[in-house]
């Protein structure tokens, strides 16, 4: 009859559970899918905004990773490569962001996500990432930014933090010398555009 938490195991399930279902969990249904993009594939797509139906993203030559289709074409998706284009890419569906809420950080939601998917015996992913590729620590983010606007490419205050407006201002950089316009912040990008004059 005492709600506990912190010591009880069945406590601690019953209120998380309960935090995503009061928070929009649509039961029945998956977190997301691991996809492989096409050789052709409109990177601009990845700008963790655009919502298209998984029929959509078919039509738009993404597949899932295990071959098979999408159970539900009309459920709405969005694309994230949480490693940039040298890394695995997902169509995130509404349940990714419902785990969010509980803790934001995408490698969360994402580990939440593939836990869950291995428990009920998926496989591992397919997508590998990039040891190249490497994410910027907080003061690398804040030089990249100081080098895209110091290059007219507006990111606004060099705050160390990835927002819109800097993924924006990397995608305008990326096109505007020819490489993939993927948005991600790595240090190779940093190392680049510290070349670039």
């Amino acid at each position: 009859g005492r709600r506990d938490i912190w010591t009880s195991v069945p406590d601690a399930l019953a209120s998380t559970a309960y935090y995503l279902k009061k928070h929009g969990w649509q039961t029945g249904k998956t977190w997301g899918y691991e996809v492989v993009l096409p050789r052709s594939f409109d990177f601009r797509l990845a700008d963790d905004d655009t919502s298209l139906t998984l029929g959509d993203w078919r039509r738009q030559g993404v597949r899932r990773a295990n071959g098979r289709d999408f159970p539900r074409p009309g459920d709405k998706a969005i694309l994230v490569m949480p490693a940039g284009a040298s890394g695995p890419a997902f169509l995130m569906l509404r349940n990714f962001y419902v785990i969010k809420r509980y803790n934001n950080a995408t490698a969360y939601a994402l580990a939440v996500g593939h836990l869950a998917d291995r428990i009920i015996g998926g496989g591992t992913l397919a997508g590998d990432w990039s040891r190249e590729y490497m994410p910027l620590s907080r003061s690398e983010t804040a030089e990249l930014q100081s080098e895209l606007n110091r290059r007219g490419f507006n990111v606004g205050a060099a705050d160390g933090r990835i927002g819109p407006a800097t993924r924006r201002g990397i995608r305008a950089y990326q096109m505007a010398r020819g490489l993939i316009p993927d948005g991600y912040a790595s240090v190779v990008l940093l190392a680049r555009i510290k070349l670039d004059s």
